[in-house]
């Protein structure tokens, strides 16, 4: 005999990926010229519906990354700052929330998972009496501490830092 009534369902596949380049004007928009970021970053896949569970991670050397063969449904990228290079942090937001659709005979591909990072700087310097009005500190010139120095950057807000140590002050990030 034969069995007429079985049936069997299909359920395509899909994946995340993308790149993590380094923003160079800290946009977070992937401007033409700006690299891949090299390194070894760890990239990770959590489960939202489970408190952000990890379900897996790779490490990209390259800056590209890609987390194969997934079932359609919600998802979390997250990068490991911890592995970023030295002195670079994120320029675009970490938790980055990702849809892999249903498919009907079609692999959904999900390409907009990506990630800038950026080297972050110092300023700083010394305040001092400038004895003799030429601009460059003499050894026998004095720091001055108490004085509020005021960093206003191009886009976002003012940061100040009180002189101390002799009139040293230093801004980071």
């Amino acid at each position: 005999g034969s069995v007429a009534d079985v049936n069997f369902g299909f359920n395509n596949r899909g994946s995340i990926g993308d790149r993590i380049w380094v923003d160079s004007d800290g946009d977070q928009i992937q401007d033409g010229g700006e690299v891949n970021a090299g390194g070894s970053i760890t990239v990770r896949l959590l489960d939202p519906n489970n408190a952000n569970a990890e379900i897996t991670s790779i490490v990209t050397t390259d800056g590209t990354y890609s987390f194969p063969n997934l079932l359609p449904g919600d998802y979390v990228v997250r990068v490991d700052t911890a592995t970023l290079p030295a002195g670079f942090n994120l320029t675009t937001p970490n938790d980055r929330a990702v849809t892999v659709p249903v498919g009907d005979d079609t692999v959904a591909n999900v390409d907009t998972a990506d990630f800038g990072i950026n080297s972050l700087g110092v300023i700083g310097d010394i305040v001092f009496y400038d004895a003799n009005g030429d601009g460059i500190k003499q050894a026998s010139e004095v720091g001055i501490d108490g004085v509020t120095v005021t960093l206003t950057p191009a886009v976002g807000p003012a940061t100040s830092v009180v002189t101390s140590g002799g009139g040293s002050y230093t801004f980071t990030n």
